[in-house]
């Protein structure tokens, strides 16, 4: 592989990096929004033209901390990953409720639970 392919791969690298990163402080952007009622039905404003997945849509039942503590009831001692796509909600919110929730949800041995 010649320096310059080397060069071009470690910029996509680099990019697809700074990519993620915004994509997650997009999704805790859009969770404080739903939070406080500047987004209605939990999606995100959307420019003209564009479509959003259909795929994390689901119905809204609450808020988001209590669609994951209604998911984990079912479905006691999961893996993050699993509970990401279970909810459908970005995985910045997931991951932020799990670790700051302590009085909702707790990680042991054989996955995350609700109390």
């Amino acid at each position: 592989m010649g320096r310059a392919t080397r060069q071009t791969i470690a910029q996509v690298r680099k990019r697809l990096a700074e990519l993620d990163s915004e994509r997650e402080r997009t999704s805790q952007l859009l969770e404080l929004l739903e939070q406080f009622g500047q987004v209605g039905n939990g999606s995100a404003p959307q420019k003209r033209g564009t479509k959003r997945s259909v795929k994390k849509q689901q119905p809204s039942d609450g808020t988001a901390k209590d669609r994951i503590h209604s998911w984990l009831m079912q479905h006691q001692g999961s893996a993050r990953g699993k509970i990401i796509k279970g909810t459908g909600l970005p995985t910045g919110t997931v991951g932020a409720y799990l670790s700051t929730e302590k009085n909702m949800f707790e990680r042991r041995e054989d996955g995350w639970h609700a109390l």
